[in-house]
C-alpha cells in the first residue's frame, strides 16, 4: 500500500496533467518576456544614451533661436506696457486738459457776466444822469421863456425910438451887418453875440429888414430858444416889431 502513492506520484510526475501543464507554460512565457526584456535593456539603454547625447547638441543649436523669440516676446509685452501706460497717460492729460478748459471757460463766462452787469449799471446811472440834466434843462427853459413872457406882456412900458436912437448906434455899416448876421442865422453859438449887438444898435428903421431876415434865416429845433431869445429882445426895444414880424411869418 506505501508502494502505491510512490507509484501514483512518479507516474503523475512522468505525466503531468492539464493543468500542471498550463503552469508549466504559464512559467516559461514569464521566463521568455524576463529574458526578452533583459536581453532588450541593453539596446533601450544605449538608444536612450545616443537620445540624451543628442538632446543638448539640439538645444544648444535651438537656444539662440529660443532666447531670441523671447527676447521678442519680452519686448512686445514691455512695448504693449508702455503703450497702455502711455495711453493712460493720454487719457489723464485730456481729462486734466478738459477740467482746466471748463474751469477757464467758467471763469470767462463769470467775468463777462460781471462786465455786463457793470454795463448796465454804469448806462442805468447815466441814463438817471441823462434825464435829471434834462429835467433841469426842461425846467430853466420854463423859468426863461416865463420871464420873456413876463417881459413882453410889460413892453408897454418901453422907451420911445427917439430915446433909442440917442442910446443906440444908427451906422449903416453896423446895422446892415446885423441884418446879414441874422439872416445867415441865430443859434446858441451867436446868440448872446447878438444880444449884445442888438443892445448897442438903433435898429428902428431897420425892421422889416430884421423881421425878413429872421424869417429867411435857417432854422434848426435845437436854434428855437435862442431865436426866441434875440425876437424877445427887439420886441421889447421896439413896439413895431412884432406887428411886422407877424404878416412876414405868415407868407411862409
Amino acid at each position: 500500500s506505501s508502494s502505491e502513492p510512490k507509484a501514483a506520484a512518479s507516474v503523475s510526475k512522468k505525466n503531468p496533467g492539464p493543468k500542471s501543464r498550463k503552469l508549466a507554460a504559464g512559467g516559461r512565457t514569464r521566463d521568455l518576456e524576463q529574458s526578452s526584456v533583459q536581453n532588450s535593456r541593453p539596446g533601450a539603454s544605449a538608444s536612450a544614451q545616443i537620445k540624451s547625447k543628442k538632446e543638448p547638441q539640439q538645444r544648444k543649436s535651438q537656444t539662440p533661436a529660443a532666447t531670441a523669440v523671447s527676447r521678442v516676446h519680452g519686448t512686445a509685452k514691455v512695448l504693449e506696457a508702455q503703450a497702455v501706460l502711455q495711453a493712460q497717460k493720454e487719457k489723464e492729460r485730456q481729462l486734466q486738459f478738459e477740467e482746466e478748459h471748463k474751469e477757464v471757460e467758467n471763469r470767462r463766462k463769470e467775468e463777462q457776466a460781471r462786465k455786463e452787469k457793470i454795463q448796465k449799471e454804469e448806462e442805468l446811472a447815466r441814463l438817471r444822469e441823462l434825464s435829471r440834466l434834462e429835467r433841469k434843462q426842461w425846467l430853466e427853459d420854463c423859468a426863461r421863456r416865463s420871464q420873456l413872457r413876463i417881459a413882453n406882456q410889460n413892453s408897454t412900458t418901453l422907451l420911445d425910438e427917439s430915446s433909442v436912437v440917442k442910446k443906440g448906434d444908427a451906422s449903416l455899416k453896423k446895422c446892415t451887418g446885423f441884418v446879414k448876421k441874422l439872416r445867415a442865422g441865430i443859434s446858441e453859438d451867436n446868440c448872446e453875440q447878438l444880444l449884445r449887438e442888438a443892445e448897442g444898435l438903433s435898429l428902428s428903421r431897420y425892421i422889416t429888414e430884421i423881421a425878413n431876415a429872421i424869417a429867411e434865416s435857417k432854422i434848426r429845433s435845437s436854434d428855437v430858444d435862442s431865436i426866441v431869445r434875440v425876437c424877445s429882445s427887439l420886441h421889447t426895444n421896439y413896439r413895431e416889431f412884432s406887428s411886422t414880424l407877424g404878416p412876414v411869418l405868415g407868407k411862409l
